[in-house]
């Protein structure tokens, strides 16, 4: 099923965030198991199934980097976990930083740290920035394969600069 349409909403990586709770409250009231406790079996079995749907649909739509992934592997742009490339260009230009990174495994040094850790954030503010067009002209309705493929290149750079900020945070 998919989650947007289970909310009845506009399928989009900008959403209205209150019409989402909004929406998710209201499947929370009319599904939840309690409701159902003195329906038979397959009632109460429906209400569990849509309640734990209504659950997981809340937790996906309402994280950004959850709902590009899912409207990614919704369009069939992105391939299963481990499967995916980010481009070679890239790796080249986070070279220097992967290096300051494995400096920094080997010899603690407060003011690199918080140097790789600019940097990181700086690429992700740039990403974020050249990814908007494609975002919003997908919100506009243009789902093309050009659309995607921008934003699926976004989404697999930026999750690879958090796994750098996730190496980063065991040195702290």
């Amino acid at each position: 099923m998919n989650y947007f349409t289970f909310f009845d909403i506009p399928e989009a990586f900008e959403i209205d965030q209150k019409l989402l709770k909004k929406k998710f409250l209201e499947k929370s009231r009319a599904y939840h198991p309690d409701f159902f406790s003195q329906e038979d079996d397959e009632s109460q079995e429906e209400a569990l199934r849509l309640s734990s749907i209504n659950n997981e649909a809340y937790k996906v739509l309402s994280n950004q980097e959850l709902r590009i992934k899912y409207i990614l592997t919704e369009h069939a742009v992105l391939a299963p976990e481990g499967q995916n490339t980010v481009p070679q260009d890239f790796l080249m230009e986070v070279m220097d930083i992967n290096e300051a990174i494995m400096d920094l495994q080997m010899e603690e040094n407060d003011k690199a740290l918080e140097n790789v850790k600019n940097q990181i954030s700086d690429f992700k503010t740039t990403l974020l920035d050249q990814s908007q067009s494609f975002m919003l002209a997908f919100d506009s309705g243009d789902k093309s394969a050009k659309v995607l493929e921008g934003i699926k290149e976004y989404y697999l750079k930026h999750r690879y600069l958090v796994r750098m900020e996730e190496n980063l945070k065991k040195l702290d």
